[in-house]
């Protein structure tokens, strides 16, 4: 761009106001001005001065700092009366930065208004990496579509992304500051690198780690004194999320009963507590509602310490550990009883 005149020779009206500028600078960015460059006064219809004052600002500075989801509407449609898609691309990135729960679900409205295809696409990815916070908010997941609601999800477990399969938990997990954990470690297969540390606040030591919707929760475990104290140790109710996605941990509601040596299972949509030690009892975590409930505790004569649990086929199997060779499911369907059979005959020993 030309360096302009010292001062503006053009003068804009738009709804009985004026606005002074140069014709060369907005000629630059608009073949709306660039085709009426020979004119000294300029009369905009279909642009509000509010539009056409940012609009303005941004061919001076490149930027478009007073855009928000209340006037989006007016820049993108002044913007295009104006014949600038350069500022249509600016205010889709300026309102990209501003993107939250409390305004996901207008901006996606506007995006697909206004036929701003990369807004749409931020405002998707935003309740994709935030999906718990969207799957709680009733104002916002529950008036998207169901093709909405399956593309979120879709995108959040897509490969390309960050995402988490395998979790392992040691006792001995040291957090920031602690020098006995390696930073990665090489095997013929590749090399495991650390994605995170556990909060101050958890309990590695009999915990249970589950992966829900490409989230890691973390639940239970138990809780001993500051060092050099008394070691009275007692169990935890508290549960921990982490987010790949954000790199963020939170907690979520806390479990119905503390519980250390813990099954956490994920089965269509819930977190299961299955037992723990010294427990029969089962609760299930619904993550829409931010609630544990209990469904059907394990049968009497299980051995809730050395316990094993799996999901298969939409049911939850629990071996009764090392001292009962059983094993019990629960159905999708038979929350009311627990059914059991023998791994082999006792008979036969």
């Amino acid at each position: 761009i030309s360096r302009p005149p010292e001062e503006p020779d053009l003068v804009i009206e738009v709804s009985g106001r004026r606005i002074r500028a140069h014709k060369s600078v907005l000629a630059a960015k608009s073949d709306y001005f660039r085709a009426r460059a020979s004119r000294d006064v300029l009369r905009v219809k279909g642009v509000s001065y509010g539009a056409l004052r940012l609009l303005i600002d941004y061919v001076y500075t490149a930027r478009m700092g007073e855009v928000r989801h209340d006037n989006l509407a007016e820049v993108v449609s002044g913007a295009r009366v104006l014949q600038m898609p350069c500022a249509l691309h600016c205010a889709a990135e300026a309102m990209r930065a501003q993107l939250c729960l409390g305004n996901c679900y207008q901006l996606l409205c506007l995006a697909k208004k206004q036929r701003l295809a990369e807004l749409r696409e931020a405002a998707y990815r935003f309740m994709s990496d935030h999906y718990l916070e969207v799957l709680r908010e009733p104002s916002v997941y529950g008036r998207l579509s169901g093709a909405e609601r399956d593309l979120i999800l879709q995108q959040r477990m897509d490969a390309g992304r960050p995402c988490l399969l395998v979790a392992e938990v040691s006792d001995a997990f040291e957090r920031p500051g602690g020098g006995s954990r390696p930073q990665s470690r090489e095997s013929s297969r590749g090399e495991w690198r650390v994605l995170t540390r556990l909060p101050e606040e958890a309990n590695a030591k009999g915990c249970a780690m589950c992966v829900l919707h490409n989230y890691l929760f973390l639940a239970g475990g138990i809780v001993t004194g500051p060092a050099g104290s008394e070691p009275r140790a007692r169990l935890s109710d508290k549960v921990f999320c982490y987010n790949p996605l954000t790199d963020t941990w939170s907690q979520v509601r806390p479990l119905a009963q503390p519980r250390s040596q813990l099954k956490l299972l994920a089965l269509d949509g819930y977190l299961y507590a299955v037992g723990g030690e010294c427990l029969f009892t089962v609760e299930r975590y619904d993550p829409r509602a931010d609630r544990w409930s209990p469904v059907a505790p394990l049968p009497k004569g299980a051995f809730a310490v050395a316990h094993e649990a799996t999901t298969c086929n939409g049911e939850i199997y629990v071996s009764g550990g090392s001292l009962f060779y059983r094993l019990y499911y629960l159905g999708r369907s038979l929350f009311c009883h627990l059914w059991f059979f023998p791994l082999w005959d006792d008979a036969e020993g």
